[in-house]
């Protein structure tokens, strides 16, 4: 926004001559076009959406603007998509048809089909591998010490016997392990020992990323995974389909050459090893005739809120300004590595006008978007800002460690806070949090899912549950510990440790007082689960991950009575009390398994099995009988009780707007899956509902999400933005139709805030089986709405356009011919490299009355802008306590792209350093504006007079006192409102 305290300018339009808007902006009252052809159906096959546009026409830029839409989406349908039968899980392998000298083991699968008219799968059903590779034994060799044995693999003396302790990776002694002589296995040796305790299923060091593409380039995708033993081959997939191998012949680089429309779709990959199989995150190829085709249906309606004494004709202060949704699109090709773009491209302002608006005694200058053109965009780079409390005592996790995958990234600040940037393109971090220091904080592996095409800085508070009080317990005794007995609730484990099972940092035998903390993420308390570590997801066998349902996550902690740590040797065995899981059990038996964090995954691997205690259930000697197993804890973190359903795979859509309807990004959507046991309320003799699952996702507007789902399974739904929680729609706000809102029992709740639904599959959505329809269907159909609550905002943000990158600034200025430097909100930090931005705040302190009191604060570009006194945003706050907090624009070092305009040979933009002017006016009230003495002692700002109803501009300093602030230390200037006041010296916030 661009404005002056003088009289209306002409109004201006900015356009570029020889180069066409691929979409264009709506209006009010003028005349439309004929509607345009419809685009190229986005589906190659089934059910797809199509588009079409029309343009308004003007001759001037005094003629009215056009009202209706500007652009329709229907559905459209093509060929009916084939049908491929579906592979079986890989038999094992045969055993080697050679002892040694290298050999060949075979393994098979079946193709299956469901009729007769589907396709045979792509693929071979059977698979080889070489085996026994050593060399073939010598027996003729003779032996200079012992014998040789009957293999003809080593020389044995009985005599000679060599002893040694195989330890896991915490040190503890392990019983039953394999060990082996070095290079020859499954034999006892003499001085080398390995235990089978390094196996790892594969995990992702590179995965493939989001492409574009225009109709007859090439693409490749990348993917590479590392694992022990070694990946042994690699498979990619198209919507779910093998392809055909000649595609990828180096394994983990999948090449398409002269794509079409008909190759869009999502690609993934699948390292295989002999240990495990897991699949690569999904990545999007988007095919288009023309460049053209990515930014046809970018625009997107915006409005803002001017101050309150800018009404319009409608008798609102509401102004459409516009705006591009930030779509990838085909950028330079020079611009492209193999593996993914150097530069990113999206959709962004090409064509705008801009506007001036008539306001009591002053005008505005508002930029208006009117096309949108692909165009390099910020970096893609992805940036966790974290906020890292305890659940029930809300402290902040101070100076605690924080880890990604294994390694220590980053230490969290005494108020809590952390950031971690991640590389553009990254769908999955996993984080864990440890209290280093204090200790009073459960360490905890986070894993934080990124939405399609995220960046920039996306915040997350992450909260950890506090360590249950240790009790004291003896080592050499049996021990039995309830678990889940808290908050006046039933037990809902038990915790059985052996006599004699503690070992010490060094795996010594220990022998003395424990002191014993046992700490459950209870299902029945949706807090606690809500928090729990990792994600309620494995990895199955194919590399397919699948969904968990949580009967309790379980942390335990030992000590000596020094606080030193302890471990346990043994076997511990694990009590689930079997009227949670009667619904389940089938012949006395349940698929109930017991499961250990992998907190580099963040995915829990099989360690145990459980079986109904049958004994004690024939005796019947109490009201309670256990499903039971046994694991060895001090391998993992965490443990996790779960049984694993068959759920589908649903893809759905969440939008969040704000109280302008403009659209909402970088938000957090919370899928929190429900059950009914069949125990029931004695009190309300309804069935005590408990979760099973939490997932959550970052997201922004309207892009699609993963969930897990079937015709029984239920739950919570929220979206949230740091501490900001969004509302669900009601009843004709939820994003629904009335007939999906009956049919998935739709219906808003307080406690937590959010939506209460089935997860049911459906044609028409929310949920569908198809990541593709979910991906085309506009998001106009059935999707999740949240808004946020107009009530609780406290300012109006009235800068426009919005505070944009730079390199978007400069893409706009050289399209209009119209410099945005100057204009831009937040000046560089860096002035050198050119990067990070700082926010600026002012403290409004009132001494006196304060009812119904606020004011308006107007910054104004200085004398080195180019643009003196031209006013740059304006923001409007009531007062709250006695004072107000404000963002203005700070004064400091900003880009002017002048230079670059007038000589496109230009690499670099100018650097300017200006001093911001603040003006500001009590509105409705007559006040005493007391402002600080060395801003008033400033050169700029003296002679003049503080006292009446608007003050005058005054220049603030670019000093570390007066403005520069981080995200999580912010240094205010503060201004004293009314006669005689003291300053108040608390700390004020940018509000989100």
């Amino acid at each position: 926004m661009t404005t002056t305290d003088e009289s209306p300018t002409t109004t201006e339009v900015h356009t570029t001559p020889g180069i066409a808007t691929t979409t264009q902006a709506p209006g009010i009252n003028g005349t439309w076009k004929n509607w345009g052809s419809w685009t190229t159906c986005g589906a190659t096959c089934g059910t797809g959406y199509h588009t079409r546009y029309r343009t308004c026409l003007r001759d001037s830029p005094t003629d009215p603007i056009c009202q209706g839409e500007y652009v329709q989406m229907t559905a459209c349908s093509v060929a009916t998509c084939p049908v491929y039968g579906v592979w079986t899980t890989w038999s094992g392998w045969t055993d080697c048809d050679a002892t040694c000298g290298g050999g060949t083991q075979l393994r098979t699968r079946v193709c299956q089909k469901t009729a007769s008219t589907d396709l045979d799968c792509v693929g071979s059903a059977s698979q080889t591998q070489i085996c026994n590779t050593w060399h073939c034994p010598d027996c003729s060799q003779t032996c200079t010490t012992g014998s040789l044995n009957t293999d003809c693999t080593a020389c044995e003396c009985t005599s000679n016997t060599v002893h040694g302790i195989v330890r896991n990776h915490v040190n503890v002694p392990l019983s039953d392990a394999s060990i082996a002589h070095a290079g020859v296995p499954d034999r006892q040796g003499d001085d080398n020992f390995s235990a089978d305790v390094a196996n790892k299923i594969p995990s992702y060091q590179y995965q493939p990323r989001p492409r574009v593409r225009i109709q007859g380039e090439n693409v490749t995708f990348c993917c590479e995974a590392f694992g022990n033993p070694a990946i042994s081959n690699y498979e990619w997939m198209k919507d779910g389909v093998l392809l055909d191998e000649s595609k990828y012949p180096h394994g983990f680089n999948l090449t398409l050459n002269d794509v079409t429309t008909s190759d869009s779709g999502e690609y993934k990959c699948r390292a295989n090893s002999p240990v495990g199989a897991v699949y690569s995150s999904s990545a999007l190829l988007t095919v288009k005739q023309t460049k053209i085709g990515f930014c046809e249906d970018a625009y997107e309606e915006r409005k803002i809120n001017l101050p309150s004494d800018c009404m319009q004709v409608d008798g609102t202060s509401m102004y459409e300004v516009g705006g591009c949704a930030e779509k990838t699109c085909r950028g330079d090709t020079d611009e492209e590595d193999l593996c993914g773009p150097s530069k990113n491209f999206c959709c962004i302002p090409f064509s705008t006008e801009e506007r001036t608006v008539q306001c009591d005694g002053y005008t505005l200058q508002v930029l208006v978007v009117t096309g949108c053109s692909c165009g390099q965009c910020s970096s893609g780079d992805i940036t966790i800002q974290g906020q890292v409390n305890g659940l029930n005592t809300g402290i902040p996790l101070r100076i605690g460690t924080v880890y990604v995958n294994g390694s220590v990234v980053a230490r969290t600040t005494f108020s809590g806070l952390f950031s971690y940037t991640l590389p553009a393109g990254t769908r999955r971090i996993v984080i864990t949090l440890e209290d280093t220091i204090f200790n009073s904080l459960l360490s905890s592996t986070k894993v934080i899912n990124l939405g399609e095409s995220m960046k920039g800085t996306v915040y997350q508070k992450i909260t950890l549950l506090e360590a249950s009080p240790p009790i004291t317990m003896s080592s050499d005794v049996e021990n039995t510990i309830l678990v889940g007995n808290s908050s006046g609730m039933p037990a809902v484990m038990e915790v059985v440790i052996p006599p004699k099972s503690f070992v010490d940092s060094s795996g010594n035998s220990y022998n003395g007082i424990v002191k014993a903390s046992v700490t459950l993420y209870d299902p029945r308390n949706l807090s606690t689960i809500s928090v729990a570590p990792g994600s309620f997801e494995f990895t199955n066998e194919e590399g397919e991950t699948q969904n968990l349902q949580t009967f309790g996550v379980i942390v335990m902690d030992f000590t000596d009575e020094s606080g030193s740590k302890l471990n346990v040797a043994r076997n511990v065995t694990i009590k689930l009390d079997a009227s949670l899981v009667e619904n389940i059990l089938t012949n006395e038996s349940a698929d109930v398994k017991l499961w250990g964090l992998n907190d580099v995954t963040g995915q829990w691997e099989e360690i145990g099995l459980m079986d109904v205690d049958t004994t004690a259930r024939q005796k019947r000697e109490t009201a309670r009988y256990y499903i039971v197993g046994t694991i060895l804890i001090s391998a993992y973190p965490a443990f996790n009780v779960d049984y694993v359903f068959d759920f589908n795979t649903c893809y759905y859509k969440v939008s969040v707007t704000d109280s302008n309807n403009n659209p909402i990004n970088k938000f957090t959507v919370r899928m929190i899956h429900m059950k009914y046991p069949k125990s029931i309320d004695t009190d309300t003799n309804i069935p005590t509902e408990y979760v099973t699952a939490v997932e959550e996702v970052a997201s922004n507007n309207g892009h699609v999400l993963i969930v897990w789902c079937r015709d029984d399974s239920w739950g919570y739904i929220q979206a949230y933005k740091s501490y900001n929680v969004y509302t669900p729609g009601n009843s004709s706000s939820s994003g629904l139709s009335a007939a999906v809102t009956l049919r998935l029992g739709y219906e808003t709740i307080n406690n937590p805030i959010g939506l209460k639904a089935k997860f049911l599959l459906s044609s028409d959505g929310p949920f569908y089986i198809n990541w593709f329809h979910a991906c085309y269907a506009p998001i106009s159909d059935n999707h999740f709405h949240f808004y946020e609550n107009a009530v609780a905002l406290t300012y109006a943000d009235f800068t426009n356009p919005e505070p944009m990158d730079p390199a978007i600034a400069f893409q706009i200025s050289f399209n209009t011919k119209n410099d945005l430097g100057p204009r831009l909100w937040y000046p560089y930090t860096h002035e050198q490299e050119q990067k990070d931005f700082r926010i600026c705040m002012i403290k409004i302190v009132v001494d006196g009355q304060v009812d119904g009191l606020s004011f308006s604060v107007k910054s104004k570009a200085g004398v080195n802008s180019g643009i003196e006194d031209t006013i740059l945003g304006v923001r409007q706050v009531a007062v709250e306590d006695g004072g107000a907090c404000v963002e203005y624009k700070c004064s400091g070092v900003f880009p002017s792209f002048q230079n670059m305009i007038d000589d496109p040979a230009q690499a670099m933009p100018y650097i300017i350093n200006d001093e911001t002017k603040i003006a500001i006016t009590p509105i409705g009230r007559f006040c005493t504006v007391s402002w600080e003495s060395d801003i008033v002692s400033h050169g700029s700002n003296a002679r003049k007079s503080n006292i009446g109803d608007v003050t005058h501009a005054w220049v603030i300093p670019d000093t570390e006192e007066h403005g520069s602030i981080s995200m999580n230390k912010p240094l205010i200037t503060t201004i004293l409102i009314g006669p005689n006041s003291v300053r108040r010296q608390e700390t004020c916030v940018k509000r989100a």
